[in-house]
């Protein structure tokens, strides 16, 4: 059986092929879903913002802290990092994000991109079992 622990970055301007690979622990996503206690547990975050009211965006969410004992840690996710895009939406274009946000449980694959750090994906077995580590390695 494959390992449960996982997780991944993506920088916008990377190429998919450079991205490092782990799968999502078993019901990861269904249960932070369901109990967002349990995410929130894990990694705290906050919106980064350019311009000025009422022109703000946001233009990343930087992680507050992160359990240590977290597949997310483990993925090399570390406080401060800044996330980008998710599957290539960009945090600024807050309701096509939200979409996405919304439909993680239901993605066979997601890729983080965060600044200036390498592409991660993250795979989610349970979905599609065909997808390997090893496609983009």
């Amino acid at each position: 059986m494959i390992r449960a622990y996982l997780f991944s970055v993506a920088l916008l301007t990377s190429a998919i092929s450079h991205a490092q690979c782990t799968y999502l622990p078993q019901g990861i996503l269904d249960a932070w879903s369901q109990d967002r206690s349990l995410w929130a547990s894990e990694v705290g975050y906050e919106p980064v913002m350019t311009g000025a009211y009422p022109e703000l965006v946001i233009t990343s969410y930087r992680v507050t802290h992160l359990d240590t004992q977290s597949f997310l840690f483990d993925s090399g996710i570390r406080s401060g990092d800044e996330l980008l895009a998710v599957n290539g939406v960009s945090v600024s274009n807050q309701n096509a994000f939200r979409s996405v946000v919304e439909r993680l449980t239901d993605l066979p694959e997601i890729v983080l991109s965060l600044k200036e750090k390498e592409p991660v994906r993250f795979l989610n077995s349970v979905l599609d079992s065909t997808l390997q580590c090893s496609d983009i390695e």
